[in-house]
């Protein structure tokens, strides 16, 4: 099957986390990560994975949350975002998002049908972003968002956060 048909059909079926995916935290390194298999009725789908990464210890929460096909990112959101985006301006790219520019700390989300291009044109797979329609207060919100527009069924476990402010 094409690969572009078949990240197609992905985004258009709704999907589940399998099994209860749990925030594990590695020793020092002062952030926590999940990653989740997907399945399509109660079929895991074996070269999609669901991965996210927040700082524990941060003043203010951010993160990012990852939709994965065979290892290239294929839509992601960035929470509270800690640098700065210009969108590329190829013609894929639809002509309102094109060369638009994001500030640090705004949340933005790289929505698949934005950057259709397979095999990614960047490194890191999907990179047109776009702001999320209204700001969430927390990454838990940001989530949710993220799991609709995904069309994902369920939400992981609440991500770790304890401020520290030095």
């Amino acid at each position: 099957m094409d690969r572009l048909l078949e990240i197609d059909q992905f985004f258009a079926s709704e999907k589940t986390l399998v099994g209860d995916p749990i925030w594990k935290v590695p020793p020092d390194k002062g952030r926590a990560d999940i990653v989740a298999p997907l399945s399509i009725n109660g079929v895991v789908q074996g070269r999609f994975e669901l991965r996210a990464s927040v700082p524990i210890y941060a003043p203010i929460q951010s993160g990012v949350v990852l939709l994965l096909f065979e290892r290239s990112c294929v839509q992601r959101l960035k929470f509270r975002s800690k640098g700065r985006h210009v969108n590329p301006g190829g013609s894929h790219v639809p002509r309102k998002l094109r060369f638009k520019s994001f500030h640090q700390g705004g949340d933005w989300v790289y929505r698949w049908e934005n950057d259709r291009v397979w095999p990614p044109a960047f490194p890191k797979g999907v990179n047109v972003a776009e702001l999320m329609p209204s700001a969430a207060s927390d990454f838990e919100e940001a989530v949710s968002y993220f799991f609709l527009i995904s069309n994902i069924v369920g939400t992981p476990a609440t991500a770790p956060h304890e401020p520290r402010f030095f």
